[in-house]
């Protein structure tokens, strides 16, 4: 069974998501790759999951690169929160971020 986080919601993904762990981290040669492998019945979910981020530099842009395979079927949904200071001052309270996209995902949680 899947554990359930607050509101039966799974935002993160159980009571301790993938940003409670420490990934391995590996260079390469135009970047750097994290991957962590979760077990099986991790948080409930089924498989033995092995997931990658690679971070790397195209052009004026950081690139982030997931990868993930499961050895059964499961769910998964990865996505990214970090926050840079684009202004170079201040506060991430004062940044004003604008993301162009025909769709997006609401949530609440």
């Amino acid at each position: 069974m899947v554990r359930r986080s607050a509101a039966f919601r799974f935002p993160i993904g159980g009571l301790r998501g993938f940003d409670k762990y420490v990934w391995q981290g590996t260079e390469e040669p135009d970047g750097v790759r994290f991957t962590r492998v979760s077990p099986d019945g991790e948080e409930g979910y089924p498989g033995t999951l092995t997931v990658s981020v690679k971070f790397s530099w195209q052009g004026d842009g950081l690139m982030l690169h997931y990868t993930a395979q499961c050895d059964q079927d499961t769910i998964l949904n990865l996505t990214n929160h970090s926050y840079f200071n684009l202004d170079g001052e201040g506060t991430v309270q004062e940044q004003l971020l604008k993301i162009h996209a025909d769709y997006y995902t609401p949530n609440d949680a």
